[in-house]
């Protein structure tokens, strides 16, 4: 189901790399089931793209290790320095519920919904915004 929303091999193994290379077809298949058009979907397989290579990077080896705290530290360091995100947690939030519906995530959801969280982090950064 990536193929509905990307035609590129070099793009499609770019989001399918560990560690959330087992969740992100269904993660696809779940947007496209949901009516999704191709530009919504890209946009938050995009940024599950950026946060799957920031939790690579620093070390993460599978979804299950995915934390509140890796959470915020995308949130707090990785966004700003790429830019202004202001849908991150929207769209975040589509991967982090459906990683919670595979059962994947439930350190996050027994501390504090994934909502929450996000407006907590996105509360503390600065947009530059009046």
């Amino acid at each position: 189901m990536l193929e509905y929303y990307y035609q590129t091999a070099h793009r499609l193994r770019q989001l399918r790399r560990k560690p959330l290379a087992e969740h992100i077809e269904a993660l696809a298949e779940k947007l496209h089931r949901l009516g999704f058009k191709k530009g919504s979907g890209r946009r938050i397989l995009n940024m599950t793209g950026k946060f799957n290579d920031f939790a690579r990077a620093v070390g993460v080896e599978n979804a299950e290790s995915i934390d509140e705290g890796l959470i915020r530290r995308f949130f707090n360091k990785e966004l700003p320095s790429r830019g202004t995100f202001r849908d991150a947690p929207t769209m975040m939030r589509h991967l982090l519920e459906h990683l919670s519906d595979r059962g994947v995530l439930s350190k996050v959801a027994a501390t504090e919904s994934f909502y929450l969280v996000l407006r907590a982090v996105f509360q503390d950064i600065d947009f530059g915004l009046p």
